[in-house]
């Protein structure tokens, strides 16, 4: 097989899986989707994980140590939990609006909205704004 054919092939197979859509063509639209995630799982992750050693051995140890180990630090575990949690629930609800859970409409209607109503309904039952300390469930 000439070089020239091998080329002529692959844009043949290009232009050919370009037109596939999930509508059209289902099953190869998920057999392709469904290799796509075994090799994402399979080599792409555990690449960056042992890659990154020191981050998924160190940050989970410290954590662990932190919340089961009592020291001079037990009487401020409390903020920094409650801190820790709202930046995970924030963090998390920006990446579930990220990639499709929710336009900008929906995250602000779902998500924003009723944080924004409860800290107004707080300031005017006390009759002062509250002392911001980063929590989805206390003022």
């Amino acid at each position: 097989m000439s070089k020239n054919s091998k080329t002529q092939k692959k844009k043949v197979e290009e232009v050919s899986f370009s037109h596939v859509t999930l509508l059209r063509h289902p099953i190869i639209t998920l057999t392709t989707l469904v290799k796509v995630l075994i090799h994402f799982l399979f080599q792409t992750i555990p690449r960056f994980i042992l890659g990154q050693k020191l981050l998924f051995t160190l940050v989970p140890l410290l954590a662990l140590g932190f919340h089961f180990l009592e020291g001079p630090h037990t009487k401020h575990k409390p903020l920094i939990e409650e801190v820790f949690f709202f930046c995970v629930w924030w963090i998390g609800l920006g990446i579930a609006s990220s990639i499709g859970l929710g336009t900008g409409l929906h995250t602000f209607v779902l998500y924003l909205g009723p944080h924004m109503a409860k800290v107004t309904m707080a300031s005017n039952e006390c009759n002062y704004i509250p002392e911001f300390l980063p929590s989805k469930w206390n003022f």
